[in-house]
């Protein structure tokens, strides 16, 4: 049941990062499709859902999205990650995104 539910923020994260692509519910995304994917991807997709734009400003607060429905979408996006259990290496763009220092920062 939970991975239903990981399985649509995975649909909905991947979209927002290729909006010409059209993913069916049931889209099984490949490791060479979610290899791709970067803190920066991550934490854009995040702030659009939490503040409406993907670049908020500094002074922004966010209205769509509290911390907990952010930490339970890096939870779920984690989930399908080929490389879930390394934290991400900024220095060879290898790892998981989710696990970065960005991505951790904009939870807080």
């Amino acid at each position: 049941m939970a991975e239903k539910t990981y399985h649509a923020v995975l649909v909905r994260l991947m979209t927002f990062v290729n909006p010409g692509e059209a993913y069916d519910k049931d889209n099984v995304f490949t490791q060479a499709e979610l290899a791709p994917l970067t803190p920066v991807n991550v934490c854009r997709w995040m702030c659009q859902r939490a503040y409406g734009t993907p670049e908020p400003g500094p002074a922004a607060n966010p209205t769509k999205a509290r911390s907990s429905s952010l930490a339970f979408w890096k939870k779920a996006i984690s989930f399908f990650m080929p490389n879930r259990i390394m934290p991400w290496n900024a220095v060879t763009a290898h790892g998981n995104p989710t696990r970065s220092i960005e991505v951790n920062k904009l939870l807080k």
